[in-house]
């Protein structure tokens, strides 16, 4: 049996030299927002520390990053239910069973975390150990759903898609009102 070749074997585990992706330019803009993440201010540092400042600090710190995560996480989610997932689960074929249906889910999920920081950001007395728990396991979830999408969705798109089709079916989205207007 021939051996595999260096991209064949690269294609058949999902991997793919960045420039023969389809999905690059959306890759790129999804990296620019992870790596944007004025998010950082949900890190560990930035909620321990809050709990050592006066309360309207606090409160500003963390409806700051409620304010990130709907203005950002929560609108690059309606737009991935708009034009990205609708894609996937057609050239994906899943009929009845769209394959995007456990990422539609974690959107969810994130909606309702989002909801609960929100709410803890707004309370009258502080619980600094709720709002970090929250917000850990909020950002853990991006995280992991961003490296799904990456892994997981984007490849369907790879292997089925042209960069031009990709670029019609997915990206002119951003055209008509998407957060990712000017994204790529």
């Amino acid at each position: 049996m021939k051996p595999k070749s260096r991209s064949a074997e690269s294609l058949s585990k999902g991997t793919y030299p960045s420039s023969s992706r389809t999905t690059t330019s959306k890759r790129d803009s999804w990296s620019s927002l992870r790596e944007s993440r004025p998010w950082a201010l949900a890190s560990h540092s930035a909620l321990h520390s809050s709990a050592a400042v006066v309360k309207r600090t606090r409160r500003s710190r963390w409806q700051q990053v409620v304010r990130f995560l709907e203005e950002h996480i929560a609108a690059h989610a309606q737009w991935e239910e708009r034009a990205l997932y609708p894609v996937v689960d057609r050239q994906a074929d899943g009929g009845d069973n769209p394959f995007t249906a456990s990422m539609r889910h974690e959107h969810v999920i994130v909606g309702r975390w989002i909801g609960e920081l929100d709410q803890l950001a707004a309370a009258d007395l502080a619980n600094v150990q709720a709002f970090t728990r929250r917000a850990d396991n909020l950002l853990g979830l991006i995280w992991a759903h961003f490296e799904e999408e990456e892994q997981v969705l984007l490849p369907v798109l790879d292997r089925s898609m042209s960069a031009e089709q990709f670029r019609k079916e997915v990206l002119d989205d951003a055209a008509h009102g998407s957060p990712h207007a000017s994204a790529p």
